[in-house]
């Protein structure tokens, strides 16, 4: 009918793209006068609350190492005043570590750069992650790096990657590159070779060196949330 004002609504649909950022909005009322001038009140601010995302976490690891560790001792023989250099615990051992992982996978960069549908990896994907929008199992392999819980800290350093199997759960492949006791003479063969006490002191050193290490990792939040568990219980 002729003079009456009707309200007009419009609705649009429109799709967002993947965000790691809080996104707010205004709900707003337009009203506009007889001389056409429109006026604008926001009514309600909202805000859309997105889940974190974590760009690393720190862990917990028993890691089985193949670098050994002799200790070196001179010995009296018996029935003889000569001595010998008696060589003891070389074999690995299993070492308790605490790591950092971060959580820029190879797999992720690589499809990021060949792969058909780049396009669509949001950036955040490439140095983190968001556990609603995760990284499949074969792109959850991430670099990482180390200490031993010991009193030689850091003279045992562990780095390489661990591919998690599930939420928290990891297994470690790479290398201990550790300062261990070393004892080179020439021709020596342990607990045979008779060396004075002035050729022990000569030869015996210490080196850095590198080998393998495996083992498994827990995420220390993983931790931290049974034992608060636990201790609700």
């Amino acid at each position: 009918q002729s003079g009456v004002k009707v309200d007009g609504i419009t609705e649009r649909t429109f799709l967002l793209s993947t965000s790691t950022d809080d996104i707010s909005f205004d709900i707003i009322a337009a009203t506009s006068d007889d001389n056409g001038k429109v006026t604008k009140n926001v009514l309600e601010n909202y805000i859309l609350r997105m889940s974190p995302t974590y760009h690393g976490s720190f862990d917990v690891g028993l890691l089985k190492t193949n670098l050994s560790n002799p200790t070196f001792n001179l010995v009296q023989l018996p029935g003889s005043i000569n001595q010998a250099v008696k060589l003891t615990d070389e074999s690995p051992k299993g070492v308790v570590t605490i790591m950092a992982s971060f959580y820029t996978s190879p797999i992720v960069l690589l499809e990021s750069v060949f792969g058909k549908k780049k396009s669509t990896i949001p950036f955040y994907k490439l140095t983190g992650r968001n556990f609603l929008d995760d990284h499949k199992i074969y792109e959850r392999i991430y670099p990482t790096i180390g200490v031993s819980i010991s009193d030689k800290t850091f003279e045992n350093l562990f780095y390489g990657f661990n591919w998690e199997l599930a939420r928290g759960l990891s297994i470690f492949y790479g290398w201990h590159y550790g300062k261990v006791n070393t004892f080179e003479m020439p021709g020596f063969e342990a607990n045979k070779t008779l060396v004075t006490p002035q050729e022990f002191e000569f030869y015996k050193n210490t080196r850095w060196k590198t080998e393998t290490a495996f083992g498994v990792k827990l995420d220390i939040m993983i931790i931290k949330n049974l034992f608060g568990t636990a201790t609700a219980q």
